[in-house]
Parts: structure tokens; C-alpha cells; sequence
């Protein structure tokens, strides 16, 4: 449900809000969708909205490449 709405929505209030949401309820099918919002959206804020929602994934669903990727990803932004 929430994918799709996040897929859906036109502006950075509605993607952060249903990103925390899908924060929230960690569920480990999110994976790709946070990751691929991490990694290419345009805006900090949806980009720092992403990877935080990664910190309730159970890590047994993280994957040795997504790991990877997160890891460059985090150490070549600003977010920190």
C-alpha cells in the first residue's frame, strides 16, 4: 500500500511522510524502494528519509550488496 503511494506522490512532503512510514514499519519487501530512494532522488531530505528507515530493517535482510551500496552511498554524501 504505502509503495504505491510513494511511488505516486508529486512532491518531497508526501514522499518524506510515507518514507517514515514505511520506516516505521520495517518491513524487509521495502528494501529495494529505500535503497533506490536513497540512492537517486535529487533531494537530501528524501535521500536522509530513505536511509534512516534502513535502521529498522532486521539486518538478517540486508544484503551483502546493499550494504555495499549504503555504505558508499552514505560516506560520499553530506549527511554527516
Amino acid at each position: 500500500m504505502f509503495l504505491e503511494q510513494l511511488r505516486a506522490c508529486e512532491d518531497d512532503a508526501c514522499k518524506t511522510m510515507l518514507l517514515r512510514a514505511l520506516s516505521n514499519a520495517g518491513l524487509p519487501n521495502t528494501v529495494p524502494t529505500l535503497l533506490e530512494f536513497a540512492e537517486n532522488s535529487k533531494q537530501a531530505v528524501i535521500s536522509e528519509a530513505a536511509v534512516k528507515a534502513f535502521r529498522r530493517i532486521d539486518l538478517k535482510h540486508i544484503t551483502k550488496s546493499v550494504s555495499e551500496n549504503m555504505t558508499t552511498y552514505v560516506s560520499h554524501s553530506n549527511f554527516f
